[in-house]
């Protein structure tokens, strides 16, 4: 089993430049019986579960299925994960960019691998999860302070696959509030009736089944569903994660540096405290960000502290095993905030020891709020002086990888061993991640830094006592003779 997750982050443009179907070079070795999108708009990122049954129309058994998403769009994805039912349970299939375009300028491909080659004529049932990040934009863009919140999110009515379907659907779920489809002016008003939409129970809007067998392959029908949202849009531009390991006080501290913003509708007149304090907004359910909710590690969690640009902030409070932030001001769309939290684990909780010098590390790579997106995560662990890294894993892909000395506090020789490792474009769901890192630590090496500094400072205290016998008294009897 192979899991592939590919990191991303530009913004979704929907009314594509692709040319016709006819220049698909690619042989026509599926068809998709069953094609079924259902998105999900209840989050500041937008989740979509793409359900297919397909059938190999070739010749000859056939293992590989080309799955295209937009050029622009592959920069926004946050997640890309294939999966098929086995035994009751989801095994991920193996999938991997690959060059050819197909003569189609404007789409990325993605090659999902079969478990095993499929004969021809038969049928095989899959399914594609894919998260996206920066897809949800406020219209308007601009609100009063106590005006409600709409969202347009903007996508493709019918499937993008270079293969015939026949039975088409699609889906959108998670609203809050009233929600509709936008008449495009670009959408002709036929094309808008043929492929109408139905609304279930004002929480669902549908579309489909279509019959798409006569249907032109890759069919541009963009399409806008516009609804109100009471929450924030919580995005974090960047987040800087550090663990400090100490093997002596058997503890681990964290540290985390947030660079959040609220990518909500932002006000159109400015801010005012008494109209603010006037319409009691700070008691009402509204999209601005009045409080921050971070899961915290552990229930022995200590030492725990909130800061920001001016200083400590004391309006933060622990309610079970999270921590609730209350910032010095509510956080309205377009606002930025900086802070920072710090606290304190038991190491014994996330370390193992191997024997023979050896340590596994294993530590969640985020805790961070719900529902939020991450643009950019730079993940630290600073082990103590002297460890010798032996492997570092996660099971989501990491840009970069670097290891270095860090010279802290009391760091005489040789300063901490840093692991660094940058992400991009996350989402809360994937806090749960574990980063393992195995090394290895000497009991020389351990006890090293000790002596080191015990030595100094035996240097430095006889240096203070030599210096203590020195006689630097002027003799006055000598100075008298000396007359």
């Amino acid at each position: 089993m192979m899991k592939v997750v590919f990191h991303i982050s530009v913004l979704l443009t929907f009314v594509f430049s692709l040319v016709c179907s006819e220049s698909i070079v690619a042989e026509s070795t599926w068809e998709n019986v069953e094609l079924s999108r259902n998105i999900d708009l209840a989050r500041s990122y937008v989740k979509e579960s793409v359900n297919i049954q397909i059938q190999n129309v070739a010749s000859q058994p056939e293992s590989y299925y080309y799955f295209p998403i937009p050029e622009e769009a592959s920069e926004d994805l946050a997640l890309f994960l294939p999966t098929i039912e086995k035994k009751g349970r989801q095994m991920a299939l193996i999938v991997e960019p690959v060059e050819d375009d197909f003569n189609l300028k404007n789409l990325k491909f993605f090659r999902i691998t079969m478990p095993f080659p499929i004969a021809p004529k038969a049928t095989i049932k899959f399914a594609v999860s894919l998260i996206y990040n920066n897809q949800i934009k406020p219209l308007p863009e601009k609100v009063e302070m106590d005006d409600k919140q709409s969202l347009v999110f903007q996508t493709n009515k019918l499937p993008l696959s270079i293969y015939p379907t026949k039975t088409y659907d699609l889906k959108f779920t998670g609203f809050q509030g009233a929600a509709n489809e936008l008449r495009l002016p670009q959408v002709p008003a036929s094309v808008f009736e043929k492929y109408a939409s139905h609304v279930v129970d004002n929480k669902i809007i549908e579309y489909g089944p279509f019959d798409l067998s006569n249907e032109p392959l890759l069919e541009q029908i963009p399409m806008a569903i516009l609804y109100d949202r009471v929450h924030p849009l919580m995005y974090i531009d960047n987040l800087e994660r550090g663990y400090w390991v100490s093997h002596w006080a058997s503890t681990i501290q964290v540290e985390e540096n947030y660079e959040l913003t609220n990518k909500g509708a932002a006000l159109k007149n400015g801010f005012s405290r008494v109209d603010y304090m006037k319409k009691r907004l700070g008691t009402k359910l509204n999209p601005t960000i009045n409080s921050i909710d971070i899961p915290i590690m552990d229930d022995e969690t200590t030492e725990i502290y909130y800061t920001d640009l001016v200083g400590n902030v004391s309006t933060s409070s622990v309610i079970g095993s999270n921590l609730l932030l209350r910032p010095r001001f509510p956080i309205f769309g377009g606002w930025h905030y900086n802070f920072t939290i710090g606290f304190t684990n038991p190491l014994s909780n996330y370390l193992v020891d191997l024997g023979n010098d050896e340590f596994i590390l294993k530590v969640p790579l985020f805790n961070g709020p719900i529902d939020c997106g991450y643009n950019k995560l730079q993940f630290k662990a600073y082990l103590p002086s002297g460890s010798q890294i032996l492997n570092v894993s996660s099971s989501i892909v990491f840009e970069d990888y670097n290891v270095e000395q860090f010279y802290s506090y009391l760091d005489i020789t040789e300063g901490h061993t840093e692991v660094s490792m940058n992400f991009t474009n996350l989402v809360d769901e994937m806090r749960n991640t574990q980063v393992i890192i195995k090394y290895r630590l000497t009991k020389y090496d351990l006890f090293k830094k000790a002596l080191s500094i015990s030595f100094f400072i035996f240097i430095a205290l006889i240096s203070f006592i030599g210096v203590g016998m020195v006689d630097i008294r002027i003799n006055t009897d000598t100075l008298k003779k000396s007359k």
